[in-house]
């Protein structure tokens, strides 16, 4: 609204002719005169006459006001009187660029202002929300309306009253009414220059968010639907996870409550830059919660639940087979991979014609069947998966021809259990259940070592534990002759034996390094285990058993092994990075990195914890690694859970009162043993690591060991089998349903004093997916059941006291 200077005339007031008052005394001459602001009345000395003349000054009152013509004055009075002596008309410009001119406010001085400017409205307002609110607000009220209540009574009507805690600041609103307000808001700066520094839009006026960025106050905002998101990345690949709190461009980043950024990983799979996190590598272990705080209000929280997909991983049987023209033949794919892949058939590169009839594809579709095979048959047959994270395949060959030899293992491969018992070993075909080689305790050794004797003179083996190591050996543990004896597979006898430290019981082969671990525990104490390695143990040769350097990096022997654990490998965990290692009676569990053989300066410290470690078990998807700890007699069981991204304890809101767990080979399941409940817990894994709701059963017997076993046709029907640690039984639970089973009937376990090494008194191993068998070992026989009907189809009397039982692939 512009002001017209010298239109608008300043009223005086005219009083009546008839007033008493003008009847006494004659008036003063500019009594009636009107003058224009920026003039003030004057009287003629000669003449007595008044006159309307231009001020010769103003007040010394600091108002800024700026003219359209284009000048800067003091105040409206000095803006007027120049109006006055130009002649001209001055108007209130209402402009910022006139201030501007003139200004020397700079951004120091504007922090002031700020400041000023906050302690003014603050002092202005009568009482704040916070005092209102706070302890003495009741208080101060009743003082009020006390001193209210009084006074109406003492002068019979109602009396303003002065409050003594909001009189401080009458005095600055008064200030401000009389416009002196140099003391407050001190030069060179004014509201003026509040807008010319945070007009960041240009548009002549603060809108909320540049008022709030002026004073550099965060706004910040996480939209409800925000607060929990899902995320995917691929196996292999890289992930940016974006923060999306609004307001905050460095939150904190946590996972499972543990803040990243101050975890300093040697490896630095994470990485943060602001509100972004980067994984460099993703791996299943990466799998999980992942969340971003306000740095200033952590209370304001996004989580992000990432999920790790992985490329479709493809095995089919057999990949090669002759046929006779005109029988029948099926070819086997069994997929592997998250989120469930999509199976095509091809056949040399092309689509099949299905027109023909004589390709039949079956069980969601993984099993390609041929009927009345023709030599134009003979092809490669792929299996091809897909899923978001990739392709897949794999190649079967057939060969239709006339006249077919019968060979029982092409090109010398074997599929078959390998037992190990107390008068040698036996390998067995579960499908036909004919024993393919038998070989005896008292054959010739390589190194003519001695064979333990009983006093009948008959020799006896002793065993511990077998692993298969790559596609040529296998290696078995021989506690008591303390020495390792390695098996090949197509010559199917014993090629060499390797003498160990004394008492060796566990072997831990670590494919991706080929190398073999073997824990000896020297006496039955386990006071003075050590670890030993044999390197390149795949390859034909001889091989030898070397010590690992111990934890103080000395040259002596590390005595104080209790236990040496390695994640297994598999499609999920390709590559082991680290060992294990417990140290007897000692509360922290040690990494050998498993490239440089040197403990790495990273400890897992379970002393807060009070824990001293006994069992090691891995979950691969989440990589959180399980922690049984010493349990005194009479008190239950108690397992920690650790997040091996930040080698912290979390609390993973499970019960945590089990002693011993087993997982899938697909990490998809987890089988976990309640012994004092009598109870078994049966979890699905989530993409995200989570555990599903629990299939609980109730056993009444003692768990010895358990094994899975997964349906080629259907990657979610998976079969759980559980041993009885005295009973002649196995209980059979289907992961998906529910359905529980019993098949009794077999051979007793073996005796605490024959298999001292460990619980698995009657051990459980299963088959490949192709032949669907699992074969169980006792005191005086090995029985063999078969998946499909729950029942056992194999049984060998004349092997006792097995001890030790493993599966080789013959693909």
């Amino acid at each position: 609204r512009k002001t017209i200077v010298h239109r608008r005339p300043l009223y005086r007031g005219a009083m009546s002719a008839k007033s008493p008052l003008l009847l006494k005394r004659k008036p003063h001459p500019c009594y009636f005169k009107r003058c224009y602001l920026g003039q003030k009345c004057e009287v003629d000395q000669r003449t007595g006459r008044a006159s309307c003349v231009c001020k010769s000054h103003c007040k010394a009152i600091k108002k800024p006001v700026c003219g359209t013509d284009g000048l800067y004055y003091e105040n409206h009075c000095e803006m007027h009187r120049a109006a006055c002596v130009i002649g001209q008309d001055i108007y209130d410009a209402r402009h910022k660029d006139c201030f501007y001119q003139r200004s020397t406010c700079e951004l120091h001085d504007l922090d002031s202002f700020r400041t000023r400017l906050l302690e003014y409205h603050e002092a202005k307002s009568p009482f704040s929300l916070s005092d209102e609110h706070s302890e003495d607000a009741a208080p101060r009220r009743r003082r009020r309306s006390t001193g209210r209540s009084h006074h109406h009574h003492k002068k019979g009507r109602r009396q303003p009253t002065v409050d003594p805690v909001v009189e401080p600041t009458r005095k600055i609103i008064l200030l401000s009414m009389l416009e002196d307000l140099d003391s407050v808001f001190p030069p060179p700066c004014s509201l003026f220059h509040l807008l010319r520094y945070g007009d960041l839009n240009q548009d002549h006026a603060l809108d909320i968010q540049e008022l709030l960025k002026l004073y550099n106050v965060t706004v910040l905002h996480l939209p409800e639907e925000n607060r929990i998101v899902n995320k995917a990345a691929i196996y292999g690949g890289s992930v940016t996870l974006q923060c999306g709190i609004q307001g905050d461009p460095n939150p904190i980043w946590r996972h499972y409550g543990y803040d990243l950024q101050a975890q300093g990983e040697p490896s630095v799979e994470t990485m943060v830059d602001g509100d972004q996190m980067m994984i460099t590598q993703v791996t299943p272990r990466h799998a999980g919660n992942y969340s971003c705080h306000a740095r200033k209000r952590p209370d304001i929280e996004q989580v992000i639940r990432l999920s790790v997909h992985a490329a479709p991983q493809v095995q089919i049987y057999p990949r090669s087979q002759h046929v006779v023209t005109g029988s029948s033949l099926s070819v086997l794919c069994h997929v592997r991979g998250v989120p469930p892949p999509h199976i095509t058939w091809l056949m040399n590169g092309d689509e099949l014609e299905m027109e023909s009839g004589r390709y039949v594809i079956m069980s969601n579709n993984t099993e390609l069947h041929i009927n009345a095979a023709q030599e134009s048959d003979s092809a490669a047959y792929s299996c091809v998966a897909t899923n978001p994270a990739g392709t897949n395949e794999e190649i079967g060959a057939v060969f239709v021809e006339d006249l077919v030899e019968q060979s029982e293992y092409a090109n010398g491969e074997i599929a078959a259990f390998f037992i190990f018992h107390e008068h040698g070993i036996v390998i067995l075909d579960p499908k036909s259940c004919q024993v393919l080689r038998r070989i005896q305790a008292d054959e010739t050794l390589p190194g003519l070592l001695r064979q333990m004797s009983l006093d009948d003179g008959v020799r006896h083996c002793n065993w511990s534990s077998a692993v298969v190591v790559g596609s040529r050996f296998v290696y078995v543990a021989q506690p008591r002759e303390n020495r390792v004896v390695v098996v090949d597979l197509r010559l199917q006898r014993v090629v060499e034996v390797l003498a160990t430290d004394p008492l060796p019981v566990e072997l831990h082969y670590v494919r991706s390094t080929d190398q073999l671990f073997v824990h000896c525990w020297v006496d039955a104490t386990r006071d003075r285990s050590n670890l030993q390695i044999i390197y390149a143990a795949s390859v034909p040769g001889m091989h030898l058993a070397a010590q690992i350097q111990p934890l103080d990096g000395g040259n002596t022997l590390d005595l104080s092994v209790y236990s040496f654990f390695v994640a297994p490998e598999c499609p999920l965990n390709t590559q082991s990075r680290y060992g294990y290692v417990l140290h007897k009676d000692q509360q922290a569990i040690y990494m050998l990195n498993l490239a440089t053989l040197l403990y790495d300066d990273v400890v897992i410290n379970l002393a807060p914890q009070a824990c001293t470690p006994r069992k090691l078990f891995y979950q691969q998807i989440g990589g959180r690694l399980h922690v049984t700890c010493h349990a005194q007699e009479g008190e239950l069981p108690r397992t920690l859970t650790v997040e091996l991204l930040t080698g912290k304890v979390v609390n993973a809101m499970e019960e945590t009162d089990y002693d011993t767990e087993y997982t899938s080979r697909d990490g998809q399941h987890v089988l976990r043993v309640y012994p004092h409940k009598q109870q078994v817990r049966v979890y699905n894994v989530t993409t995200t690591g989570d555990l599903s709701e629990a299939i609980v059963l109730h056993t009444n017997f003692a768990v010895s060991d358990a094994a899975f076993e997964q349906h080629h046709s259907n990657l979610r029907q998976t079969t759980v089998y559980i041993s009885s640690a005295a009973q002649a039984e196995v209980m059979h639970l289907d992961a998906g349903t529910g359905d529980v089973g019993v098949i009794d009937g077999l051979t007793r376990p073996l005796q605490v004093e024959k298999f001292p090494w460990s619980d698995r008194s009657r051990m459980l191993v299963a088959s490949s997916w192709y032949d669907r068998h699992v074969a169980t070992a006792g005191e005086n026989g090995v029985d063999v059941i078969n998946a499909e009907t729950k029942e056992i189809s194999c049984r060998l009397h004349d092997v006792t006291d097995a001890m030790a039982v493993t599966w080789v692939d013959g693909r």
